[in-house]
């Protein structure tokens, strides 16, 4: 019986060794093996067993481990040249076609003497590409990583080097000729830190996403007219390398000759500036490095396959508006989305378990935020520098405040009352509101009206962008139906040299008008004496810094601004807005312009047939003295730029309504109007309203417009002094009102006029 207990035990433990010798090695094992290995054919063996066995594993990643050892006694000797500058090798722009489905090894080398086996490389080659032994190798890929002096001079003096990668092929049995197929250049960088001038190490990942279907094959895959995909094998599986073609929308395979397309590879659509559209299919994993960086991207929909968006992979894509993350995605790494200038709404989905550093930052219009039930913690700086942020949504699941801080100052935080945000927002000083779930926090969109791009969000409205049609900016005073209470940064970045804010206004964000380094002095019209204007929110960019004079209130914010920033903004004060009477302003504005246009009447009848003109001689020597009466009817700018399209145009307003007027009065046709019409620009008035005004001399009448920016048009009205007698404020605003013109008139007699105008 005791016999029969201890062979039943040996058979146990012999079938123990069986099976466990049987089992599969692990990447983990290997990588282990390979440097435990005492000569080269034994790592050479290890690699292929490895390779066999952890097939589909390497081909989606498996870079926790350095696949990289010594190389062990016994490798080929003479494969390092005594001087690479004289190393004599043919220049190839690919892997040798021929060369496939022939036995490799593959080496490293960063040196002079060192010598690696490049396990991460052989084990991705195709099976019948790998060689087991030294014996049956017939070739060998050598990778070599070198520095090159950059030659860059730097203040202070400093040293760089750019760091360079190539990979040969070496003839192992017949001593041919080494081919170069692969080159890879990182340059030193022209500026920055103490150490870190000299160019970026590339890890054996990088270069396998580069080298990978120059082993594997590519395929062309047409999608449109003289389009088409570049698809790279890798295994059994697939990836898009690159994009050929002229068509802007584009739908990625599922698979390519039985391959699953399973990823975008690095750089696939990097810069390319025809691509509006891509359509993916469900089975792609990862959308790789650079993928569509810089790109003229403008729609992309995410399969629920996808898993991995790696870094910089939609950098600047500054057309692309909106992007809906998948459900089940893990990881969106560092900078995926940074510098982007359309994104405005995003939400990160609860199932990521690795957010990238600097994920959204510096995209520049994104306004809403939402960060979904279960995330514990962000990134550093994932929002850094996303100034136009209004509204983020923070869940009780966080727990960490790494990456709070990046979000804007004046964004408001929406969050389950009593948790870690809430507490957080309190104690920095955000605006926080209690909110159990995303979809209660407000929408936050963009509009376009006339010349300004606005930003809406809970009831209010901010100057987002604006492309001014001419050197005079108005900011008006409503839009979307909602008031404008803030330019935001980098709104106004303009050549513009006079901008007129309305009253609405109560903040001016950091940067958020900018003039440009031209010879002109800019004027900023600030009404409101509570305006808040932030650090460097009124400045230039440039060199050439021209004055700019702030006009507003005395005692207000904006003139404690001017006079702080004197020096470093080249800002000045100028009292203006609160105690101005806007008609006496506008009255002395169409005063002057009318002086003008009775010295050009004058000046034309001098010059005319004055039998033609005769009625002209009834207006003695057209002496310029105060107008005996003035009307003033003001109204908004909305009214006057519905008034230009029905007087044919913003430029001939004044001379078609002196017609009307000529008309509606039963006056004689005054032709010489055409000929004596006058323009001009004024300084702005506070209100930013603009103005009708008919100023009643002794025997004509001069008509004058004046707009929100200060531009003014005026034309003549031949008239008797009857008629002058019967101006009246009714008779102004009927004739107005026939034209959707309407608003407060005001009729001053002589005395009135001359005593307002002198005030």
């Amino acid at each position: 019986m005791k016999k029969q207990v201890i062979v039943s035990c040996l058979i146990v433990f012999l079938l123990l060794i069986i099976a466990v010798s049987a089992s599969a090695l692990t990447i983990g094992e290997g990588n282990t093996a390979l440097r435990e290995a005492e000569t080269f054919d034994q790592q050479l063996r290890i690699v292929c067993e490895l390779a066999d066995e952890n097939a589909d594993a390497l081909e989606a990643g498996g870079w926790d481990y350095n696949l990289q050892p010594n190389a062990a006694a016994g490798y080929p000797e003479g494969l390092i040249p005594a001087d690479w500058d004289s190393f004599d090798a043919d220049k190839v722009e690919t892997f040798p076609d021929e060369l496939r489905g022939h036995k490799l090894i593959a080496l490293y080398t960063g040196g002079k003497d060192d010598l690696d086996l490049a396990a991460w490389l052989m084990a991705r080659f195709p099976a019948d590409m790998r060689a087991a032994s030294l014996e049956e190798a017939e070739y060998a890929v050598l990778i070599r990583a070198y520095w090159t002096d950059s030659g860059y001079q730097y203040i202070p003096p400093a040293s760089s080097s750019h760091r360079d990668y190539a990979g040969y092929v070496l003839d192992l049995k017949n001593g041919g000729k080494a081919k170069r197929f692969w080159f890879h250049h990182n340059y030193a960088k022209r500026s920055g830190k103490w150490g870190q001038l000299s160019g970026d190490n590339m890890s054996n990942s990088e270069m396998w996403s580069e080298m990978r279907s120059q082993f594997w094959g590519e395929i062309r895959y047409e999608v449109g007219d003289e389009s088409v995909l570049i698809i790279g094998i890798s295994g059994k599986n697939a990836f898009v390398k690159d994009y050929d073609g002229i068509s802007p929308v584009v739908e990625v395979p599922a698979e390519a000759e039985g391959h699953p397309v399973i990823e975008i590879a690095a750089n696939a659509f990097k810069g390319d500036s025809v691509l509006e559209s891509i359509i993916l299919p469900e089975g792609i994993r990862i959308i790789s490095q650079d993928a569509f960086n810089d790109s003229s991207l403008k729609e992309i929909v995410l399969p629920s396959t996808l898993e991995t968006i790696a870094s910089s992979a939609f950098y600047s894509c500054d057309d692309l508006a909106s992007v809906k993350f998948p459900e089940g995605i893990k990881r969106i790494n560092a900078m995926a989305f940074n510098s982007n200038r359309s994104l405005t709404d995003v939400t990160l989905p609860a199932s990521l378990t690795s957010i990238g550093e600097r994920l959204f930052q510096s995209s520049s219009k994104l306004a809403r935020a939402v960060v979904e039930e279960g995330i514990t913690s962000l990134s550093q700086a994932v929002f850094d520098n996303c100034v136009k942020l209004a509204c983020v949504y923070l869940p009780a699941s966080l727990n960490s405040d790494t990456g709070l801080s990046s979000i804007n100052e004046h964004a408001v935080i929406y969050t389950p009352e009593g948790s870690f945000a809430y507490q957080w927002a309190q104690e920095i000083g955000y605006q926080v509101i209690a909110c159990e779930k995303p979809d209660d926090m407000p929408k936050a969109e963009y509009i376009t009206e006339g010349e300004f791009e606005f930003r809406i969000f809970n009831g209010e409205a901010a100057v987002n962008e604006c492309s001014p049609s001419n050197a005079v900016i108005v900011v008006p005073e409503t839009a979307g139906g909602c008031p404008v209470t803030a330019i935001l940064s980098n709104a106004i970045y303009r050549e513009g040299r006079i901008i007129n804010l309305p009253p609405s206004v109560t903040l001016i964000c950091r940067s958020g008008i900018l003039l440009s380094d031209n010879k002109m002095a800019g004027e900023i019209y600030i009404p409101n004496p509570d305006t808040v204007i932030e650090k460097n929110g009124i400045g230039r960019y440039g060199t050439d810094k021209t004055r700019i004079t702030i006009y507003a209130p005395e005692g207000s914010l904006a003139q404690r601004y001017a006079v702080d920033n004197a020096e470093s903004n080249h800002t000045e004060f100028e009292p203006w807005g609160e105690g101005v009477d806007m008609n006496a302003r506008s009255l002395a504005n169409a005063v002057k312009i009318a002086d003008k246009l009775l010295q050009n009447a004058t000046e034309f009848w001098n010059s005319c047939d004055q039998s033609e003109y005769s009625w002209l001689g009834r207006i003695p020597d057209y002496e310029a003295d105060h107008p005996k009466l003035a009307a003033v009817l003001r109204f908004p700018q909305s009214q006057y730029n519905d008034l230009a399209l029905l007087m044919t145009g913003p430029e001939n307003v004044a001379k078609t309504f002196s017609v009307i007027v000529n008309t509606q009065w039963n006056l004689p046709y005054a032709k010489a109007s055409v000929q004596t019409a006058q323009t001009d620009q004024f300084d702005l008035v506070p209100d930013g309203n603009c103005a009708i005004i008919v100023l009643a001399y002794r025997s004509d009448l001069v008509f004058v417009t004046l707009q929100s920016d200060g531009s003014a048009q005026a034309a003549l009205v031949f008239c008797s002094p009857a008629d002058i007698a019967g101006l009246d404020a009714e008779t102004v605003q009927k004739i107005a009102a026939q034209y959707g013109v309407t608003g407060e008139c005001t009729v001053y007699d002589q005395a009135a006029l001359i005593e307002l105008l002198v005030k």
